[in-house]
């Protein structure tokens, strides 16, 4: 059986887009379930995140992209979990992506890479760079399901709807099947009536898996390597990112 394949994609920046991915990959490894990271982001903070530094690896997935053996880059997290693996991302990913313009079937490159380990695993969670480039392009057309974390802002909502519509196109020019599984509504603060309002909107238009508050718990873990669900699972924030696993192990 092959992998369920997620990108958890937004265009904007600091939307806790990578912590998301490292709490539901590291959820799902801790449920049972052979779980891997790919951290697809030239700035690799999923890699840093998880406790590792970029230069210290022999092969990250610029390396893949490039031609190298996939299953050379896939190291074990098992300070989280025996089930969570990540292959890491490194700066020289930016270089990589320009390179990959002059190639054919440039945007599938990821797709088959993937191809190759994806019934070695049962969950591969892809996180994708702050752009809509040519790598978040290889990140959606290799999904099976997709996850878009969105900030409770008005500039963040709009950004959401510019984003799902050129994945409709997306879809239609490269003929690939992106399931949008839901938004998370991230660094809501109950506080403030324009998160409210926005918060509102998303429920009434999207499907909201989860809703992760402002707080510095959900970055506290990465100075450790943890995911928040693993420091401190009786969180708000914890409870949340456990809640979006339970939803996604029941697709």
């Amino acid at each position: 059986m092959s992998a369920k394949i997620i990108a958890l994609a937004n265009q904007k920046g600091g939307v806790t887009k990578t912590t998301s991915t490292f709490n539901i990959a590291a959820g799902l490894a801790l449920k049972g379930y052979k779980t891997i990271m790919i951290d697809f982001d030239p700035q690799a903070s999923l890699t840093i995140s998880a406790g590792y530094e970029p230069l210290d690896f022999q092969y990250t997935i610029s390396d893949v992209l490039k031609g190298d053996a996939i299953t050379q880059a896939i190291y074990k997290v098992d300070h989280v979990s025996e089930n969570l693996y990540i292959i890491p991302s490194i700066i020289d990913l930016a270089k990589t992506e320009v390179e990959l313009v002059g190639r054919t079937a440039r945007e599938s490159v990821l797709k088959k890479k993937l191809a190759e380990i994806e019934d070695q695993f049962e969950y591969i969670i892809i996180d994708c760079p702050p752009q809509l480039a040519l790598l978040t392009i290889n990140a959606l057309t290799a999904c099976t399901d997709l996850i878009i974390p969105c900030q409770t802002n008005y500039l963040a909502y709009r950004g959401l709807k510019e984003l799902i519509h050129t994945i409709e196109e997306l879809k239609e020019l490269l003929e690939c099947k992106i399931n949008i599984i839901g938004v998370i509504a991230t660094l809501y603060d109950k506080r403030t009536k324009k998160d409210k309002e926005i918060l509102e909107v998303l429920e009434e238009e999207y499907k909201v898996l989860g809703t992760v508050k402002k707080t510095v718990k959900a970055i506290e873990g990465m100075y450790e390597g943890k995911p928040i669900i693993q420091m401190d699972s009786k969180c708000e924030v914890a409870k949340a990112y456990l809640k979006i696993v339970d939803d996604i192990i029941t697709l």
